[in-house]
């Protein structure tokens, strides 16, 4: 069935809606700008669907005229191009694919931002889910596609926000610890080990006591402050 709009640009090239026989679904179709259009509308009712083809059409020749909108791209285009830019983990992948599943195919790259981040976290998490899941499965790989996408020109440079989390506790080894890990290790390695565990601790207590203006084992060789040294695993 072609509608009132379909009729009405006939004699263009337009985007016009067709009944289909087996679902009943409306279609938009056909060929705007040079480019081939097949959608299923979403609304069943014939004026609603007619607006979206206008609409949709509108963009396409205004793209056509002026060029791609910046963030009118859909973020599964965005993902699919990170992932295919460069080898990713598993857990990326997996990562990326159920965060695709929770926005949809069709989520323009505009419309990922942190009201978006936080569903995700509603829909995609569990309840109790700790902030550094959410940091890990929904807020890095957002951004990781965002970055990709603004890096090449599609949308602005992302601002979701990063989750506060809990710092991390400091690991240590009891005298006990100390001795087993001495007594398994290999023959020709055990002063080393040994050696290093005293060397470890001595600096430890001196970075943990002394002030830090006072110090000099937070400075470099060079003498400039390090930001970068650490004196307990977290």
């Amino acid at each position: 069935m072609r509608s009132r709009f379909a009729r009405w640009r006939k004699p263009f090239d337009a985007a016009h809606l067709v009944r289909r026989k087996s679902s009943g679904a409306l279609t938009i179709t056909g060929t705007v700008a040079g480019r081939r259009i097949r959608r299923r509308a979403q609304s069943d009712d014939p004026k609603l669907a007619e607006e979206e083809a206008a609409a949709l059409e509108a963009e396409l020749l205004r793209t056509a005229w002026h060029r791609e909108r910046r963030a009118s791209r859909t973020f599964a285009e965005a993902a699919l191009s990170y992932l295919e830019a460069a080898p990713r983990s598993v857990h990326t992948n997996d990562y990326v694919r159920r965060i695709l599943l929770g926005l949809g195919g069709e989520a323009r790259l505009g419309q990922v931002d942190q009201d978006a981040a936080t569903r995700l976290r509603r829909t995609l998490l569990k309840p109790d889910a700790k902030p550094s899941t959410y940091l890990r499965q929904i807020v890095t790989p957002l951004r990781a596609i965002l970055r990709h996408a603004a890096d090449r020109g599609w949308c602005n440079t992302p601002r979701i926000a990063t989750p506060k989390t809990p710092g991390g506790r400091t690991r240590y080894l009891l005298p006990g610890e100390a001795e087993r890990l001495i007594a398994v290790a290999a023959p020709h390695l055990r002063p080393l080990v040994a050696f290093l565990i005293r060397f470890v601790a001595r600096i430890n207590s001196r970075a943990q006591s002394a002030p830090r203006s006072d110090t000099y084992l937070r400075r470099t060789y060079s003498g400039r402050p390090s930001s970068s040294m650490r004196f307990s695993e977290r």
